[in-house]
């Protein structure tokens, strides 16, 4: 190329830049002698061709320039509004601080409104002093997601990890209420899948089994629950004095349910063989002088938040005994441990018993306190429903009105 040809290539080149000179982001430069123009986005400085035709190329730049423009003031107008934002200091508020003011505020108003049962309120308040010790005085709105999932991970079983992040995602949705915190952390963390916890059915010779080598508080405890279908907490709350004007009455703790049953109401089966609910409970009496019907010798007559008789047996020693006398049998010591039946079971056994001797899912749903028939089939399912004998087999009265729980007449 000689000096001539370089002048012109130079010269269009110059009067290119002069004409393009008015469009922002718009540059020219020679490729082979000819040329090309090129865009340079506002953003990521990236240069895009717009080819060798200038009108073209002005008029493409142009319209980019409009669309940019629009992201670029739209992106702007959102940094001024996070500035703003942060410039705005939430309160900040220590987790256990923030914890104990969520126990004494909503889970105390949930239990004083009886949403919650003595032993939930307990329960709920028990998991989130835990989760209070580990985050101690750290601020609640600098704890990070990993932070919880760290927490919940170190937790021994699915059971306890969902149990947790429960009451976490309880314990952000109030903080979010109460403007501490703005996201949900602990609903972000995916819950564990459970394995499902087959427990073996108990019948009625494991049940005799595991009563003959039971101690005699225990052996009156099981019969209670087999008879009368009450929990184990029932059952160790369970006075002499709740039996009055023909009627045993009781508070089912868990239901928040008052069961009234008539103390001639026949039996279907006790292994100490009482024909009533009256001679049940008579049969539990002994020298030792208490309230309790459950009750029991105690070495040290200590008493407790759940023990206000130091002759009470608590629910937890009424299932530790059980435990021990179902050991003792050595009924179940050939199958895996976590599929022994627990004390619970022996409500499946009564239900099973009374649908035997002719008693209705509705009549069992209402001694049991059930909210639904489902939950009362529930624990009727790992038992034989082949048998079904007539209630006269078990030496019931043909006047007895299940329905009314009372006799005819």
């Amino acid at each position: 190329m000689d000096n001539t040809e370089a002048i012109k290539l130079a010269a269009k080149l110059e009067w290119c830049k002069e004409q393009i000179e008015k469009v922002p982001h718009l540059t020219v430069r020679l490729i082979n002698k000819t040329p090309y123009f090129f865009y340079c986005r506002p953003l990521d400085k990236k240069q895009v061709s717009f080819g060798t035709n200038m009108e073209t190329a002005i008029k493409t730049a142009r319209n980019a320039n409009e669309i940019w423009e629009a992201e670029l003031a739209k992106i702007k107008y959102q940094s001024r509004i996070k500035k703003a934002t942060q410039s705005i200091k939430r309160p900040e508020v220590a987790t256990n601080d923030f914890i104990e003011s969520y126990i004494s505020d909503v889970l105390t108003r949930k239990h004083n409104n009886k949403k919650l049962s003595d032993r939930s309120f307990e329960e709920y308040t028990r998991v989130c002093r835990a989760i209070a010790r580990h985050f101690g005085d750290q601020l609640l709105s600098e704890i990070t997601q990993h932070d919880l999932s760290q927490y919940l991970l170190s937790l021994k079983t699915d059971e306890v990890f969902n149990k947790h992040r429960q009451h976490l995602t309880a314990l952000y949705k109030e903080a979010i209420s109460q403007g501490y915190i703005t996201d949900n952390l602990a609903e972000k963390v995916n819950k564990r899948e459970q394995g499902i916890k087959k427990r073996s059915a108990l019948n009625w010779n494991e049940y005799c089994a595991t009563y003959e080598k039971a101690p005699r508080y225990i052996q009156d405890a099981m019969d209670l629950s087999l008879a009368l279908m009450q929990r184990r907490e029932d059952i160790s709350n369970l006075k002499f004095d709740y039996l009055k004007d023909g009627y045993l009455f009781i508070f089912q703790n868990k239901t928040q349910t008052k069961v009234r049953i008539p103390v001639n109401m026949p039996l279907v089966k006790t292994y100490r063989g009482a024909k009533t609910c009256a001679d049940l409970i008579t049969s539990c009496r002994t020298r030792l002088l208490s309230p309790y019907v459950v009750h029991n010798r105690n070495k040290y007559k200590t008493l407790g938040k759940d023990k206000d008789h130091w002759t009470q047996v608590r629910a937890q020693m009424i299932s530790k005994g059980f435990h021990e006398a179902l050991m003792e049998s050595g009924i179940f010591n050939k199958k895996p441990r976590e599929t022994w039946p627990t004390y619970h079971e022996i409500l499946g056994l009564g239900e099973k018993l009374l649908i035997d001797a002719g008693w209705t899912l509705e009549q069992i749903q209402s001694m049991r306190g059930h909210k639904t028939p489902r939950m009362t089939r529930h624990y009727l399912e790992n038992h034989d429903w082949n048998e079904v004998k007539p209630p006269a087999q078990y030496g019931l009265p043909p006047d007895y009105d299940f329905d009314n729980m009372r006799r005819r007449g």
